[in-house]
């Protein structure tokens, strides 16, 4: 640890311009990051992304968890559940996310998907990003990667999360009471500053 923070001060010291008062600040953080992140180690992250998420296939893969997520909440109960009413409209709400959703993942996915790339060159070394590039190139490699977010919509999966989901959709009414007390009880003795 003491290396790594060595490390780091060292490159800021090392990486300061000689107009210092013109550029953005750097955080110990930042350098430690820059520090971490080589164009090797990013270059192989990058490719065991584009395993997991093939750029061709990006939204299809991304969407694909996003949308499986929204149907399995379609089998969640929630308070009012039993009347069709209720169900009529929470169906038409989740028939509409997907199509809320999807431009803004178009719009989000190359950073979502560096981002991912980025956390892989952080978490692995370079060896271990060179054993996972070799992983993904073989065929069961590359199958389970390509798969894994799909996995989300296997019905074990689908049938597991839809039980998590309706014990968090039973608990948040409570929280959800207490929140609104809390805010009302706050804004009561503290008023928004310009409002009569």
């Amino acid at each position: 640890m003491r290396t790594t923070i060595a490390a780091a001060l060292t490159a800021l010291l090392l990486a300061a311009p000689a107009n210092a008062a013109d550029q953005p600040v750097q955080t110990i953080g930042d350098a430690v990051r820059a520090l971490e992140l080589s164009d090797e180690k990013l270059a192989l992250a990058r490719e065991v992304i584009a395993t997991i998420i093939p750029p061709d296939r990006r939204l299809d893969v991304l969407g694909g968890a996003a949308k499986a997520m929204v149907g399995q909440l379609r089998g969640v109960d929630f308070p009012g559940a039993s009347d069709p009413g209720l169900q009529a409209i929470v169906s038409r709400h989740l028939d509409r996310m997907p199509a809320l959703m999807m431009p803004i993942l178009e719009r989000h996915a190359p950073d979502l998907v560096e981002a991912m790339a980025r956390a892989y060159a952080r978490e692995f070394s370079l060896d271990e990003l060179r054993d996972i590039r070799a992983f993904a190139a073989s065929p069961a490699g590359n199958h389970y990667l390509s798969r894994s977010t799909a996995l989300l919509a296997d019905p074990d999966v689908a049938a597991a999360n839809q039980a998590y989901m309706a014990e968090i959709v039973a608990a948040l009414p409570p929280l959800q009471e207490a929140l609104r007390a809390d805010i009302l009880k706050y804004l009561a003795s503290h008023p928004p500053k310009g409002k009569p």
